[in-house]
């Protein structure tokens, strides 16, 4: 029978900070030894669509999703580590580079003595690796060029080593630990600290307390590309691929619209947000922003599409909603309200600026881009996870954040012709056809911040059997 650590009566009341005291002095002692492999049931059926909710037929276009990886074979009492190569392959890095100390210390960033090659960059080296880093800024110090930038790095470098020496210190009890899994149980105490004085709806503590438990006592490692199924504080599965369809049937099969959590597949640390590339002015007319038309539905109802703008946020690691955009999806035609979009976990989101993060809950929603030329749908259907934002009364939401996706699956870019206009395409060959070309990018025009109210929405008329479909924003104002 697999052991759950929520599942015990008395440690199931207590308060999390309680807990959590209470789980560091037991891991302790159950640390030491790997837990042994718990007993799953099977796979649910292989379905895929979660369309019980879809309220009608359905296109067989329409329901079409793009390519997915292979659905994995293996029960779920079968673990997957060690079976499997890493998601992106190994990495070789660089060899190091070194160059001669100079016999007086170069102080100005442009000294011509300045070897032309060098860089301060230290490709060699993994920038989590603290110790190594630290042992190559005194050797940088020492090779005395630009010193004082190394002595500024140095101390930064000081700064995060203390952080992470306080992460190891609070995981003390367990034994053998690695510094993914030291990382990760210091991102999920501080998102279950958050949920102390905050309802719980969507049923987070449970998990992350049976997560918290199964990192300290070493029956769950932090296995890249590797994800593990949660309800309701109990484990579903042992490492495993995420396969989409996979996922749904899973959520589905334990009412996964809230009390579920996918552990494995988001970053072991607070994903960023609001790291945009765009400017803002005070001065008249406003504001010049970067912005984008993302159509939505939910898996669970598919006969429902809303298109939404977004800000282009080129350093946002996820798609980010309100809890409001959900409400218009979940009607169907037949006139009733679908289930919430599946639940998958929790994560902090934090700014350009850092600080404390902002919980938000984590759900699986499918995605489109209409194109401007023809009205059509751009692609295939593909399946995102949408962190949502709770909007709190008589307060201005943030914008909605486009996130990474349209990245992966278009070509993106902009053209210096003082428009400032983002452009997608779905073939290579609409930037020889589309984008504007621009003789001289030294006097490339810039953007006419006067005329900003001017600025319009526009489409673009482009024959349909060129077989481009492309979406084109300007900067709007007001929307």
């Amino acid at each position: 029978m697999f052991f759950s650590f929520y599942s015990n009566h008395f440690e199931e009341h207590l308060s999390f900070h309680t807990w959590l005291n209470y789980s560091r002095a037991k891991s302790g002692s159950a640390g030491k030894k790997k837990g042994t492999a718990p007993g799953f049931g099977g796979p649910p059926k292989a379905d895929g669509n979660a369309s019980a909710e879809d309220g009608g037929e359905l296109d067989q276009d329409d329901v079409k999703m793009g390519k997915q990886p292979e659905r994995p074979n293996l029960p779920f009492s079968k673990s997957y580590v060690g079976l499997l190569p890493p998601p992106t392959g190994p990495h070789k890095r660089p060899p190091r580079k070194t160059w001669p100390t100079p016999a007086v210390p170069i102080t100005w960033p442009n000294d011509p003595n300045i070897p032309e090659d060098w860089t301060c960059e230290e490709l060699d080296l993994d920038p989590d690796d603290l110790d190594a880093q630290l042992v190559r800024v005194d050797e940088r110090i020492a090779n005395q060029i630009l010193p004082d930038m190394f002595a500024q790095r140095k101390q930064e470098l000081l700064e995060l080593k203390a952080e992470r020496d306080k992460m190891i210190a609070r995981e003390s009890g367990s034994y053998g630990l690695s510094m993914d899994v030291i990382r990760r149980l210091d991102y999920l105490i501080e998102m279950g600290e958050q949920l102390v004085n905050t309802p719980d709806p969507s049923g987070f503590i449970p998990n992350i307390k049976a997560i918290i438990n199964a990192y300290r006592t070493r029956r769950l490692e932090w296995n890249e590309g590797l994800v593990t199924y949660w309800s309701k504080g109990k484990q579903l599965c042992e490492p495993r691929p995420f396969h989409y369809g996979e996922f749904l049937d899973v959520n589905k099969q334990h009412d996964g619209h809230n009390d579920f959590w996918v552990e494995g597949l988001f970053p072991s640390r607070p994903a960023s947000q609001l790291v945009v590339q765009s400017q803002e002015f005070s001065a008249p007319p406003g504001r010049w922003v970067n912005d984008m038309y993302i159509t939505m539905r939910l898996p669970n109802n598919r006969t429902t599409q809303m298109q939404y703008l977004f800000l282009d946020d080129s350093g946002a690691e996820a798609t980010l909603i309100y809890d409001q955009d959900i409400v218009p999806l979940r009607k169907t035609p037949a006139g009733t309200v679908s289930q919430l979009p599946p639940l998958m976990g929790s994560t902090l989101a934090r700014g350009a600026l850092g600080g404390q993060g902002t919980l938000h809950q984590i759900r699986a929603m499918e995605v489109n881009m209409v194109a401007d030329t023809i009205g059509n749908f751009m692609t295939l259907w593909d399946w995102i996870p949408v962190t949502i934002h709770t909007v709190l009364p008589k307060k201005r939401p943030p914008p909605r954040l486009s996130g990474p996706w349209h990245r992966y699956k278009f070509y993106t870019g902009s053209a210096p012709d003082g428009t400032g206009r983002t452009w997608a395409f779905n073939l290579k060959k609409g930037w020889d056809t589309l984008v504007p070309t621009v003789t001289n990018v030294l006097i490339a025009p810039r953007p006419d911040y006067s005329a900003w109210g001017a600025f319009r929405r526009r489409r673009m008329q482009v024959p349909v059997r060129q077989s481009v479909h492309v979406q084109q924003r300007r900067h709007l104002q007001g929307c």
